[in-house]
């Protein structure tokens, strides 16, 4: 199965930054001068941001277009399934979730429709609220769509660790002593472990969801599912 535009966007938007910011050549030793780590740092903070953008808007839209296919055939599916548990959790995602607890409803007379429309929308507060790639982010935007058993535990390590890495340079100022920025580290990182986790998580959305194929990318705004 193809990959989405968005995925495609993003990949060519990282070769971009790694062109316009990263040395051409990287020095074995380490030694770059002031503004060649700042072009780095600036390099790593924005494709974090890069990579922020496409999970909100992956999620997003699968989430959409996976509501939208239950309201229409009352199918059910792993998404609303999952944004039914999830939201009965109080949205308290995490690794060692094992059971749920006892769902009491408080209004019996709404449908199944209504409220599976209703759990979309506090589905919104999950991305308008997120700030970074780590775990605990991925988590909270991976698991309402019902494909977290998708996602490997090593896989999301290395998301932790970007996201350590953006946090790290985000609040520590260039002069303090013992930060040290390694651009080829960085990109082979990104190379090697990043862009492979994010190009087998996109394709088997789009195995599930195949009109994430033909989504409008740039009309979407990730947080504004309707309340419909």
């Amino acid at each position: 199965m193809a990959n989405t535009t968005l995925y495609n966007n993003l990949q060519a938007r990282l070769s971009e930054l790694r062109i316009n910011l990263l040395p051409e050549e990287f020095d074995d030793l380490g030694n770059y001068d002031n503004k060649e780590l700042d072009m780095v740092k600036g390099y790593m903070l924005l494709v974090h941001s890069e990579i922020e953008y496409y999970f909100e808007s992956i999620c997003h839209k699968f989430v959409d277009l996976q509501v939208n296919e239950f309201r229409t055939s009352y199918e059910p599916n792993l998404c609303t399934m999952a944004l039914l548990a999830y939201s009965k959790l109080e949205w308290d995602i995490s690794l060692e979730q094992t059971t749920l607890p006892s769902i009491q409803s408080s209004s019996l007379s709404q449908t199944l429709k209504t409220i599976i429309t209703k759990m979309a929308k506090e589905y919104n507060a999950i991305i308008n609220g997120n700030h970074g790639v780590k775990e605990k982010n991925l988590l909270k935007l991976i698991a309402p769509t019902g494909t977290l058993d998708s996602f490997p535990v090593d896989e999301l390590a290395n998301f932790d660790t970007l996201g350590s890495e953006r946090g790290r340079l985000a609040h520590i100022s260039g002069r303090h002593i013992g930060i040290q920025i390694d651009p080829k580290t960085q990109l082979s990182n990104l190379n090697n472990n990043i862009l492979p986790s994010l190009k087998e998580f996109d394709k088997r959305l789009v195995d599930i969801e195949d009109k994430l194929l033909e989504a409008e990318w740039n009309a979407i705004k990730p947080g504004s599912l309707p309340a419909i």
